[in-house]
Protein backbone atom coordinates (compact mmCIF):
# COMPACT_ATOMS: atom_id res chain seq x y z
CA UNK A 1 0.00 0.00 0.00
CA UNK A 2 1.32 3.58 -0.99
CA UNK A 3 0.87 6.13 1.85
CA UNK A 4 0.49 9.30 1.20
CA UNK A 5 0.99 12.14 4.32
CA UNK A 6 -0.26 15.79 3.43
CA UNK A 7 2.86 16.59 4.95
CA UNK A 8 5.50 15.47 7.45
CA UNK A 9 6.33 17.41 10.70
CA UNK A 10 8.43 20.08 10.73
CA UNK A 11 10.67 22.27 13.15
CA UNK A 12 12.05 25.55 12.09
CA UNK A 13 13.98 28.66 13.22
CA UNK A 14 13.00 32.03 14.50
CA UNK A 15 10.93 34.72 12.08
CA UNK A 16 14.32 36.31 12.81
CA UNK A 17 16.34 33.81 11.44
CA UNK A 18 13.83 34.07 8.51
CA UNK A 19 14.85 37.35 7.64
CA UNK A 20 18.83 36.32 7.44
CA UNK A 21 17.37 33.08 5.32
CA UNK A 22 15.71 35.64 2.50
CA UNK A 23 18.15 38.05 2.53
CA UNK A 24 20.71 34.71 1.37
CA UNK A 25 18.16 33.29 -1.02
CA UNK A 26 17.73 34.45 -4.58
CA UNK A 27 14.05 34.22 -3.94
CA UNK A 28 11.70 35.34 -6.97
CA UNK A 29 13.73 37.52 -8.38
CA UNK A 30 15.08 38.48 -12.11
CA UNK A 31 18.84 39.39 -10.88
CA UNK A 32 21.08 37.97 -8.51
CA UNK A 33 23.45 40.08 -6.02
CA UNK A 34 26.23 39.93 -8.79
CA UNK A 35 23.74 41.59 -11.37
CA UNK A 36 23.49 38.36 -13.76
CA UNK A 37 20.26 37.43 -15.28
CA UNK A 38 18.30 34.62 -13.04
CA UNK A 39 15.29 32.78 -12.78
CA UNK A 40 12.19 33.75 -11.00
CA UNK A 41 11.42 31.30 -8.57
CA UNK A 42 8.33 31.01 -5.79
CA UNK A 43 8.74 28.71 -2.72
CA UNK A 44 5.89 26.43 -1.63
CA UNK A 45 5.99 26.25 2.49
CA UNK A 46 8.97 27.65 4.64
CA UNK A 47 9.43 25.09 7.53
CA UNK A 48 12.53 27.67 8.21
CA UNK A 49 10.23 30.07 10.00
CA UNK A 50 8.24 27.54 11.85
CA UNK A 51 9.02 28.67 15.73
CA UNK A 52 10.35 26.20 17.55
CA UNK A 53 8.50 23.64 19.31
CA UNK A 54 5.78 24.42 17.16
CA UNK A 55 4.07 22.12 14.55
CA UNK A 56 2.96 24.41 12.08
CA UNK A 57 2.95 24.38 8.48
CA UNK A 58 2.74 27.24 5.73
CA UNK A 59 0.19 26.76 2.91
CA UNK A 60 1.53 29.54 1.39
CA UNK A 61 3.24 30.57 -1.60
CA UNK A 62 6.34 33.04 -1.08
CA UNK A 63 5.88 35.27 -2.75
CA UNK A 64 2.12 35.13 -3.70
CA UNK A 65 2.80 37.36 -6.57
CA UNK A 66 5.33 36.99 -8.95
CA UNK A 67 6.11 39.29 -12.69
CA UNK A 68 8.27 37.65 -15.17
CA UNK A 69 9.04 38.86 -18.85
CA UNK A 70 7.61 36.02 -21.27
CA UNK A 71 10.23 34.00 -22.63
CA UNK A 72 11.69 33.97 -19.18
CA UNK A 73 11.90 30.67 -16.59
CA UNK A 74 10.05 30.35 -13.48
CA UNK A 75 11.57 27.92 -10.97
CA UNK A 76 9.33 26.43 -8.01
CA UNK A 77 10.94 25.00 -4.58
CA UNK A 78 8.72 22.65 -2.83
CA UNK A 79 8.82 22.59 0.93
CA UNK A 80 6.22 20.50 1.59
CA UNK A 81 3.59 18.20 0.61
CA UNK A 82 2.01 20.68 -2.73
CA UNK A 83 1.64 21.18 -5.96
CA UNK A 84 2.31 24.19 -8.25
CA UNK A 85 0.19 24.35 -10.82
CA UNK A 86 -0.21 27.05 -13.49
CA UNK A 87 -4.00 27.69 -15.01
CA UNK A 88 -4.71 28.86 -18.18
CA UNK A 89 -5.91 32.42 -18.81
CA UNK A 90 -9.28 32.95 -17.54
CA UNK A 91 -9.39 30.17 -15.01
CA UNK A 92 -9.99 31.07 -11.66
CA UNK A 93 -8.67 29.14 -8.53
CA UNK A 94 -11.55 28.24 -7.31
CA UNK A 95 -12.69 26.84 -10.22
CA UNK A 96 -10.22 24.39 -10.61
CA UNK A 97 -10.41 23.50 -6.56
CA UNK A 98 -14.17 22.53 -6.98
CA UNK A 99 -12.79 20.24 -10.10
CA UNK A 100 -9.32 19.20 -9.11
CA UNK A 101 -8.95 19.47 -5.38
CA UNK A 102 -7.07 16.67 -3.40
CA UNK A 103 -10.55 14.76 -3.09
CA UNK A 104 -13.71 13.40 -4.58
CA UNK A 105 -16.78 12.02 -4.17
CA UNK A 106 -17.25 8.56 -5.00
CA UNK A 107 -20.42 8.62 -6.88
CA UNK A 108 -20.48 5.23 -7.78
CA UNK A 109 -20.15 3.21 -4.31
CA UNK A 110 -23.93 4.13 -2.54
CA UNK A 111 -22.80 2.50 0.78
CA UNK A 112 -22.08 4.07 3.91
CA UNK A 113 -18.42 4.62 5.72
CA UNK A 114 -18.73 2.73 9.42
CA UNK A 115 -18.76 6.41 10.84
CA UNK A 116 -21.99 7.25 8.61
CA UNK A 117 -19.79 9.28 6.03
CA UNK A 118 -20.73 8.69 2.25
CA UNK A 119 -17.90 7.79 0.29
CA UNK A 120 -14.89 9.90 -0.89
CA UNK A 121 -11.65 9.49 -3.08
CA UNK A 122 -8.15 10.91 -3.07
CA UNK A 123 -8.31 12.56 -6.66
CA UNK A 124 -5.09 11.26 -7.88
CA UNK A 125 -5.62 12.10 -11.28
CA UNK A 126 -5.49 15.89 -10.27
CA UNK A 127 -2.82 15.59 -8.52
CA UNK A 128 -0.27 13.97 -10.85
CA UNK A 129 2.01 16.09 -12.87
CA UNK A 130 0.95 17.36 -16.47
CA UNK A 131 4.09 15.76 -17.79
CA UNK A 132 6.70 13.43 -16.48
CA UNK A 133 9.23 14.39 -19.04
CA UNK A 134 9.71 18.26 -18.10
CA UNK A 135 10.42 20.19 -15.34
CA UNK A 136 13.80 20.06 -14.75
CA UNK A 137 16.56 23.20 -15.67
CA UNK A 138 17.26 21.31 -18.78
CA UNK A 139 14.12 20.74 -19.88
CA UNK A 140 11.16 23.33 -18.63
CA UNK A 141 7.92 22.63 -18.90
CA UNK A 142 6.40 25.12 -21.37
CA UNK A 143 3.55 27.11 -20.02
CA UNK A 144 1.55 28.86 -23.11
CA UNK A 145 -1.10 30.31 -21.39
CA UNK A 146 -3.63 28.14 -22.73
CA UNK A 147 -3.08 24.48 -21.00
CA UNK A 148 -2.83 23.81 -17.23
CA UNK A 149 1.05 22.96 -16.26
CA UNK A 150 1.30 20.90 -13.28
CA UNK A 151 4.27 19.77 -11.24
CA UNK A 152 1.77 17.14 -9.62
CA UNK A 153 2.80 16.03 -5.73
CA UNK A 154 6.36 14.85 -5.31
CA UNK A 155 6.87 11.31 -5.11
CA UNK A 156 9.86 11.31 -2.78
CA UNK A 157 12.76 14.38 -2.36
CA UNK A 158 11.09 17.33 -3.78
CA UNK A 159 13.33 18.61 -6.73
CA UNK A 160 12.83 22.28 -8.35
CA UNK A 161 10.36 22.51 -10.80
CA UNK A 162 11.00 24.88 -13.79
CA UNK A 163 8.75 26.33 -16.49
CA UNK A 164 9.22 28.20 -19.00
CA UNK A 165 6.84 30.86 -19.69
CA UNK A 166 5.62 31.28 -23.20
CA UNK A 167 2.28 33.36 -22.55
CA UNK A 168 1.20 36.15 -23.82
CA UNK A 169 1.26 39.31 -21.51
CA UNK A 170 -1.78 39.11 -19.09
CA UNK A 171 -2.19 38.01 -15.37
CA UNK A 172 -2.38 33.99 -14.67
CA UNK A 173 -3.14 32.23 -11.33
CA UNK A 174 -1.56 29.26 -10.31
CA UNK A 175 -2.39 27.07 -7.12
CA UNK A 176 -1.92 24.16 -4.78
CA UNK A 177 -4.10 21.49 -5.78
CA UNK A 178 -3.98 19.96 -1.98
CA UNK A 179 -4.56 22.65 0.02
CA UNK A 180 -8.24 24.90 -0.88
CA UNK A 181 -6.77 28.96 -1.45
CA UNK A 182 -3.37 28.32 -1.20
CA UNK A 183 -2.47 30.16 -4.76
CA UNK A 184 -0.78 33.63 -6.37
CA UNK A 185 -0.61 35.12 -9.30
CA UNK A 186 1.80 35.52 -12.02
CA UNK A 187 2.19 38.85 -14.18
CA UNK A 188 3.61 38.04 -17.20
CA UNK A 189 5.42 40.32 -19.04
CA UNK A 190 6.86 42.13 -22.57
CA UNK A 191 9.77 39.99 -23.42
CA UNK A 192 12.01 42.94 -22.97
CA UNK A 193 10.60 44.15 -19.39
CA UNK A 194 12.39 43.64 -16.03
CA UNK A 195 10.71 42.53 -13.09
CA UNK A 196 11.11 43.55 -9.53
CA UNK A 197 14.10 43.64 -7.79
CA UNK A 198 15.24 41.05 -5.11
CA UNK A 199 15.68 43.86 -2.24
CA UNK A 200 11.99 43.84 -3.39
CA UNK A 201 11.08 40.91 -3.30
CA UNK A 202 12.99 39.77 -0.16
CA UNK A 203 10.92 42.74 1.43
CA UNK A 204 7.33 41.14 -0.01
CA UNK A 205 8.20 37.78 1.34
CA UNK A 206 9.57 39.23 5.10
CA UNK A 207 5.84 40.92 4.84
CA UNK A 208 3.85 37.99 4.18
CA UNK A 209 6.06 35.29 6.35
CA UNK A 210 5.21 38.51 9.32
CA UNK A 211 1.65 38.65 8.59
CA UNK A 212 1.30 34.70 8.43
CA UNK A 213 2.68 34.05 11.55
CA UNK A 214 0.92 36.87 13.27
CA UNK A 215 -2.47 35.02 11.96
CA UNK A 216 -1.27 31.68 13.57
CA UNK A 217 -0.37 32.70 17.23
CA UNK A 218 -4.22 34.22 16.96
CA UNK A 219 -4.74 31.03 16.32
CA UNK A 220 -2.71 28.83 18.69
CA UNK A 221 -3.97 31.18 21.53
CA UNK A 222 -7.99 30.82 20.73
CA UNK A 223 -7.65 27.17 20.31
CA UNK A 224 -5.15 26.67 23.49
CA UNK A 225 -8.35 27.72 25.87
CA UNK A 226 -10.00 24.51 27.31
CA UNK A 227 -13.13 24.13 27.42
CA UNK A 228 -15.55 21.76 29.76
CA UNK A 229 -19.47 21.59 29.78
CA UNK A 230 -20.92 19.95 32.29
CA UNK A 231 -23.99 17.45 31.77
CA UNK A 232 -26.95 16.14 33.67
CA UNK A 233 -25.20 13.27 34.96
CA UNK A 234 -22.41 14.89 36.62
CA UNK A 235 -19.88 14.17 33.78
CA UNK A 236 -18.26 16.86 31.71
CA UNK A 237 -17.75 17.10 27.84
CA UNK A 238 -14.42 18.27 26.80
CA UNK A 239 -13.59 20.35 23.33
CA UNK A 240 -10.58 19.69 21.91
CA UNK A 241 -9.61 21.82 18.59
CA UNK A 242 -7.92 18.76 16.00
CA UNK A 243 -6.05 21.33 13.81
CA UNK A 244 -6.68 24.67 13.20
CA UNK A 245 -4.80 27.34 11.41
CA UNK A 246 -4.74 31.52 10.63
CA UNK A 247 -8.22 33.09 9.83
CA UNK A 248 -6.88 32.87 5.92
CA UNK A 249 -5.54 29.06 6.40
CA UNK A 250 -2.39 30.42 5.37
CA UNK A 251 -0.70 28.88 8.34
CA UNK A 252 -1.70 25.16 9.38
CA UNK A 253 -1.46 24.52 12.73
CA UNK A 254 -1.24 20.58 12.83
CA UNK A 255 -1.64 20.51 16.57
CA UNK A 256 -4.51 18.91 18.96
CA UNK A 257 -4.90 21.72 20.98
CA UNK A 258 -4.99 21.71 24.26
CA UNK A 259 -2.60 18.69 23.41
CA UNK A 260 -2.93 16.62 26.87
CA UNK A 261 -6.55 17.38 29.02
CA UNK A 262 -7.61 15.40 32.02
CA UNK A 263 -10.83 13.70 32.80
CA UNK A 264 -13.01 11.26 34.61
CA UNK A 265 -14.03 8.08 33.63
CA UNK A 266 -17.64 8.65 32.19
CA UNK A 267 -16.36 11.87 30.66
CA UNK A 268 -16.57 12.73 26.77
CA UNK A 269 -14.49 14.66 24.43
CA UNK A 270 -15.59 16.50 21.45
CA UNK A 271 -13.04 17.03 18.54
CA UNK A 272 -13.52 20.11 16.52
CA UNK A 273 -11.39 20.44 13.56
CA UNK A 274 -10.46 24.23 12.26
CA UNK A 275 -8.67 24.39 9.26
CA UNK A 276 -9.96 24.91 5.84
CA UNK A 277 -7.57 23.22 3.67
CA UNK A 278 -6.36 20.31 6.34
CA UNK A 279 -8.28 17.45 7.04
CA UNK A 280 -7.39 15.48 9.83
CA UNK A 281 -8.39 11.84 11.71
CA UNK A 282 -8.78 11.35 15.71
CA UNK A 283 -7.53 8.17 15.82
CA UNK A 284 -6.72 5.71 18.98
CA UNK A 285 -4.06 4.43 20.51
CA UNK A 286 -2.06 5.22 17.31
CA UNK A 287 -1.49 4.96 13.86
CA UNK A 288 -3.36 1.86 11.64
CA UNK A 289 -1.95 3.33 8.39
CA UNK A 290 -5.74 3.10 6.71
CA UNK A 291 -5.85 6.89 6.02
CA UNK A 292 -5.92 6.18 1.85
CA UNK A 293 -7.01 2.78 1.32
CA UNK A 294 -6.58 1.29 -1.94
CA UNK A 295 -9.85 -0.20 -3.51
CA UNK A 296 -11.31 -2.10 -6.35
CA UNK A 297 -14.10 -1.08 -8.53
CA UNK A 298 -17.00 -3.36 -8.15
CA UNK A 299 -20.31 -2.29 -8.66
CA UNK A 300 -21.85 -0.25 -6.20
CA UNK A 301 -19.55 -1.16 -3.80
CA UNK A 302 -16.18 -0.82 -3.82
CA UNK A 303 -13.65 -4.03 -2.46
CA UNK A 304 -10.57 -3.21 -0.37
CA UNK A 305 -7.38 -4.53 -2.82
CA UNK A 306 -5.97 -7.71 -1.27
CA UNK A 307 -5.65 -11.51 -1.42
CA UNK A 308 -5.17 -13.34 -3.73
CA UNK A 309 -3.56 -11.36 -6.12
CA UNK A 310 -3.01 -7.94 -4.57
CA UNK A 311 -4.25 -5.79 -7.75
CA UNK A 312 -7.57 -4.65 -9.70
CA UNK A 313 -7.92 -6.44 -12.95
CA UNK A 314 -4.04 -6.98 -12.83
CA UNK A 315 -3.42 -3.49 -12.53
CA UNK A 316 -2.79 -1.38 -9.64
CA UNK A 317 -5.69 0.18 -7.06
CA UNK A 318 -8.58 1.61 -9.13
CA UNK A 319 -8.81 4.16 -6.33
CA UNK A 320 -7.46 5.32 -2.66
CA UNK A 321 -10.43 5.79 -0.97
CA UNK A 322 -10.20 8.48 2.43
CA UNK A 323 -10.96 6.43 5.74
CA UNK A 324 -14.62 5.74 6.99
CA UNK A 325 -13.53 5.40 10.16
CA UNK A 326 -14.24 2.24 12.40
CA UNK A 327 -17.33 3.67 13.56
CA UNK A 328 -16.32 2.93 17.49
CA UNK A 329 -16.36 5.82 19.98
CA UNK A 330 -15.99 4.70 23.46
CA UNK A 331 -12.56 4.24 24.81
CA UNK A 332 -12.47 1.53 27.75
CA UNK A 333 -8.51 0.17 27.34
CA UNK A 334 -5.85 1.50 26.15
CA UNK A 335 -6.30 -1.65 23.25
CA UNK A 336 -9.21 0.14 22.28
CA UNK A 337 -8.95 1.01 18.70
CA UNK A 338 -11.29 4.26 17.67
CA UNK A 339 -11.05 6.33 14.44
CA UNK A 340 -13.02 8.99 13.54
CA UNK A 341 -12.29 8.32 9.38
CA UNK A 342 -11.47 12.10 7.80
CA UNK A 343 -12.76 15.17 9.66
CA UNK A 344 -12.65 18.76 8.70
CA UNK A 345 -14.86 21.92 9.08
CA UNK A 346 -18.09 22.55 6.01
CA UNK A 347 -16.59 24.62 4.78
CA UNK A 348 -13.18 22.41 3.58
CA UNK A 349 -15.72 20.10 2.32
CA UNK A 350 -16.93 22.76 0.40
CA UNK A 351 -13.57 24.21 -1.02
CA UNK A 352 -13.18 21.35 -2.45
CA UNK A 353 -16.70 20.39 -4.10
CA UNK A 354 -17.05 17.21 -2.02
CA UNK A 355 -20.74 16.56 -0.20
CA UNK A 356 -21.41 17.72 3.05
CA UNK A 357 -22.03 13.85 4.01
CA UNK A 358 -18.16 13.15 3.01
CA UNK A 359 -16.42 14.02 6.12
CA UNK A 360 -17.54 14.78 9.87
CA UNK A 361 -17.28 17.89 11.14
CA UNK A 362 -17.27 16.89 14.72
CA UNK A 363 -15.91 13.67 16.45
CA UNK A 364 -16.86 13.12 20.02
CA UNK A 365 -15.26 10.24 21.93
CA UNK A 366 -17.07 8.69 25.09
CA UNK A 367 -14.43 7.34 28.44
CA UNK A 368 -17.18 5.36 29.75
CA UNK A 369 -16.16 2.45 32.10
CA UNK A 370 -12.05 3.84 30.83
CA UNK A 371 -9.65 2.60 33.70
CA UNK A 372 -7.59 4.93 35.09
CA UNK A 373 -4.11 5.74 32.98
CA UNK A 374 -3.14 8.32 29.93
CA UNK A 375 -4.54 7.20 26.52
CA UNK A 376 -2.77 8.35 23.39
CA UNK A 377 -4.12 9.32 20.20
CA UNK A 378 -2.74 10.51 16.60
CA UNK A 379 -4.02 11.88 13.48
CA UNK A 380 -3.24 9.75 11.08
CA UNK A 381 -2.41 12.28 8.10
CA UNK A 382 -0.45 14.13 9.38
CA UNK A 383 3.21 12.48 11.13
CA UNK A 384 3.48 13.69 15.15
CA UNK A 385 0.30 15.53 15.42
CA UNK A 386 -0.65 13.71 18.46
CA UNK A 387 -2.60 14.26 22.09
CA UNK A 388 -3.22 12.86 25.27
CA UNK A 389 -6.38 12.28 27.55
CA UNK A 390 -6.00 11.10 30.72
CA UNK A 391 -8.37 9.20 32.90
CA UNK A 392 -8.59 9.72 36.42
Amino acid sequence: MVRTRWRAAVTGASVFMLAQLVLAAPVGAHEDWRGQSGPATITADMPSAVPAGRMWAFNDFFPRTVSVPTGSDLTFINQGFHTFTVLPKGTSARSDQRTNGIAAADTDDAGLNPNGTTHANLNQAALGPTSTTCGTTADPCAFDGHSVVSSGTPAGPPAPFVVHVTAAPGTYVFVCRVHAGMNGQITVLPANAHGPSQEHVQKQIARQVKQDLHGAWIADWLASQAARTTNHDGTHTWHVTAGTSSADGHVALLEFLPKNIDVKSGDKVVFKPRSPNEPHTVTFPGDLGNEFQPMCEAGSVDVPLGPPTFSCSGGPPDELELDGGNGVSNVSTHTTIVDSGIIGPRRLASAIALPKSAILNRFTVSFDGAAPGTYTYVCQIHDGMAGTVTVH
